[in-house]
C-alpha cells in the first residue's frame, strides 16, 4: 500500500491511497463469500457458492462494492497510521480515481492545532461598575410594588394602573386591513402604566411605549394599536413587519404602595430599619453587576488570546456546533410554547439560513474554547480534590433537595461521576480565568516580584544567632522552600450556591440580577 499526503487549506488531508491487485482480488472473494452466505443461491449452501457463480448471480458490479466497502473498512486505519495524521473525526471516501491498479481518494478532517501567542503580554484593566442611585430606587420601588394595595377602579387608566387585558395580533396588508391569520394569538396579560418619572421599558412586549397606548382605556374597551417594527427588531417573529394589535380591556385596578418606612424594611425581610435594607439591595446589585461584569470581561481576555494565536481547525467542527447550537436553541423556544418550524415560518427562513445566521457565533465559541484549552494544557491547573468532593455534596444535597416529594418517574436523573467531572471541569475553568485575569491586570507580575524581593531580603539578611546556643554544634539542614502560586478570586455566575434561607432576599436578589441585565 502506498499513501500520498496533502494537506488542504481547509485543516483536512487528502489521503491518496494505492493498492495492489491482489489486494483487491482477496477483498473481492471476501465480498463474494459474504454475498453467498446472505442470498439463496440454487445448488449451493450458504457461502460455498464459487467466486463466478455468485457474480453471475448478483452482478460483478455487487461483488466490486460490496469488496470496495470491505478494502475500506480495512486500509483506513493502516492509511492514517502511514501518513501519520491525526484525526479530528472519521473521514470519508471522497473518490475512487482507478481501479487498475486500485486507488482510493480520502477526505480526513484533521484534529485542531493551537499555537497560543505572548499572552504573558495581554493586558486589559479590570474596572466593575457600581450600582447607581437609579438601579437602586428602582430594586426598592418594585419591592414596594409587590406590598402594593390592590382595588378595582370604574375609571378610564391612568399612569400607576395596571390593565388586565386580552391582547391578539395580525399582520397589516398592503390596504392596512389585517391578513393571514393571527400573528399573536389571544393571550391574558397584565400591563403596569409607568409614570413619566419611570419611563417605558426598553424590553417592554410587544414594543417599548406600549403601556401608554392603555391610558384613558376602561374595562369593556377595544383598543387597536398599529406599530411597526424596525428589521433588526430582536424579537424576530415582527422583524420588520407592520402589526395591528387589539387590546381587550378586561380591568382596571389602582395601586397604593407603602411608605419606604422602618416598618416596611421589617415587612420585606430580616432588616432592622429601611437602611439595611437599602444596604442590602446595593450589595445585592453589587454582585449581580460584578457576576454580569466577570462573564463580559473573560469573553473579552478569551478574545485577546484568540486575536495573537493561530488556530486551525476542520469545518466539521463547525458544523457540530451548529447542530448543537440550533438543538439548544430548539429547546429555548421549545420553553416559550413555539415550534421550530413555525418559527422559522414566521421569520421565512429555512433551517439551513438559520444555521447560516448563527455561523459567525458557532465559529466565535469555537476559537474561543479552544484557547482556553490550550491555556489550561499549558498551565497545567492542578485540581483541589477535597474542594470538588466538599462542592460534590453540597450539589447532590440541593438537587435531592429540590426534587423531594417528586414522583420518581419525574426526577431527573444525574450520575455522581458526571457531576464531579462538571466540578472538576468549572474548578480548572475558574482558575484559568483567574490566572488570565492576573496576568492582564499586572497582578501576576506583581506577585512574582514581590516573592522575588523575599527571597533577596532572605538570602541578604544573616540569621541571628541564640547566644546561648553559640557553643551548640552546627548541624546542616535542607533549606526550607515554598511555591507561591499567583491566583485571584474570580466570580463563577454557573456556581452551584446553596439555597437563602429568606424568601423575600431571594426576590431581592433576583430583581437585582434583572436590573444588571
Amino acid at each position: 500500500m502506498k499513501v500520498e499526503t496533502e494537506i488542504l487549506e481547509d485543516h483536512q488531508a487528502k489521503l491518496t491511497v494505492t493498492l495492489s491487485d491482489e489486494q483487491l482480488n482477496s477483498a473481492k472473494q471476501q465480498a463474494a463469500r459474504r454475498i453467498s452466505r446472505n442470498t439463496k443461491i440454487p445448488g449451493f449452501r450458504p457461502g460455498k457458492a464459487p467466486y463466478p457463480v455468485v457474480a453471475r448471480t448478483v452482478g460483478e458490479a455487487a461483488v466490486v462494492e460490496d469488496a470496495l466497502e470491505i478494502l475500506v473498512d480495512k486500509i483506513y486505519p493502516d492509511a492514517l497510521d502511514e501518513a501519520g495524521v491525526d484525526p479530528y473525526g472519521p473521514g470519508t471516501l471522497e473518490n475512487v480515481e482507478s481501479m487498475d491498479p486500485p486507488v482510493f481518494e480520502f477526505i480526513v478532517p484533521l484534529a485542531p492545532v493551537v499555537e497560543l501567542g505572548e499572552y504573558h503580554e495581554i493586558h486589559l484593566p479590570y474596572d466593575p461598575p457600581d450600582p447607581d442611585e437609579s438601579e437602586i430606587k428602582r430594586v426598592i420601588k418594585e419591592l414596594r410594588e409587590s406590598q402594593a394595595v390592590i382595588e378595582h377602579v370604574d375609571r378610564p387608566a391612568e399612569a400607576g394602573d395596571i390593565v388586565y387585558l386580552t391582547l391578539s395580533g395580525l399582520e397589516a396588508g398592503d390596504n392596512g386591513s389585517a391578513e393571514d391569520g393571527p400573528l399573536v394569538p389571544e393571550r391574558k396579560m397584565n400591563i403596569l402604566i409607568h409614570t413619566e418619572e419611570e419611563g417605558s421599558p426598553t424590553d417592554e412586549w410587544p414594543f417599548p411605549g406600549f403601556n401608554q397606548d392603555l391610558i384613558q382605556a376602561s374595562a369593556g374597551d377595544s383598543r387597536q394599536i398599529e406599530y411597526d417594527f424596525p428589521v433588526e427588531d430582536e424579537a424576530g417573529v415582527f422583524s420588520g413587519k407592520t402589526v395591528v394589535f387589539t387590546a381587550r380591556i378586561d380591568e382596571v385596578v389602582s395601586r397604593e404602595l407603602p411608605e419606604l418606612d422602618d416598618e416596611f424594611a421589617q415587612s420585606v425581610g430580616e432588616f432592622e430599619s429601611a437602611d439595611e435594607l437599602r444596604a442590602y439591595v446595593i450589595t445585592s446589585l453589587q454582585d449581580s453587576l460584578v457576576r454580569e461584569y466577570d462573564e463580559d470581561y473573560n469573553q473579552k481576555l478569551l478574545d485577546n488570546l484568540v486575536e495573537i494565536s493561530t488556530i486551525d481547525y476542520p469545518p466539521q467542527m463547525t458544523e457540530h456546533e451548529l447542530e448543537h447550537m440550533v438543538e439548544r436553541f430548539e429547546q429555548q423556544i421549545a420553553g416559550m410554547g413555539m415550534d421550530l418550524d413555525v418559527y422559522l415560518k414566521t421569520r421565512d427562513m429555512t433551517r439551513e439560513d438559520l444555521e447560516e445566521e448563527m455561523r459567525p457565533d458557532a465559529e466565535e465559541r469555537i476559537l474561543r474554547s479552544l484557547a482556553l484549552l490550550e491555556f489550561i494544557a499549558k498551565e497545567e491547573f492542578e485540581v483541589d480534590q477535597e474542594e470538588v468532593q466538599e462542592e460534590l455534596e453540597r450539589t447532590i444535597e440541593i438537587l435531592e433537595q429540590s426534587t423531594a416529594g417528586q414522583p420518581a418517574r419525574s426526577r431527573p436523573t444525574y450520575s455522581r461521576e458526571g457531576l464531579q467531572n462538571q466540578l472538576i471541569n468549572r474548578q480548572i475553568e475558574r482558575a484559568a480565568f483567574a490566572r488570565l485575569k492576573a496576568i492582564a491586570t499586572g497582578e501576576l507580575e506583581e506577585q512574582d516580584v514581590q516573592v522575588a524581593d523575599a527571597a533577596e531580603e532572605k538570602e541578604a539578611d544573616p540569621p541571628v544567632e541564640d547566644p546561648q546556643e553559640q557553643n551548640e554544634p552546627v548541624t546542616a539542614e535542607e533549606p526550607k522552600t515554598a511555591e507561591v502560586e499567583a491566583q485571584s478570586p474570580i466570580s463563577d455566575p454557573q456556581a452551584v450556591e446553596e439555597e437563602s434561607v429568606e424568601l423575600d432576599k431571594e426576590t431581592i436578589q433576583a430583581a437585582s440580577e434583572e436590573s444588571a441585565e
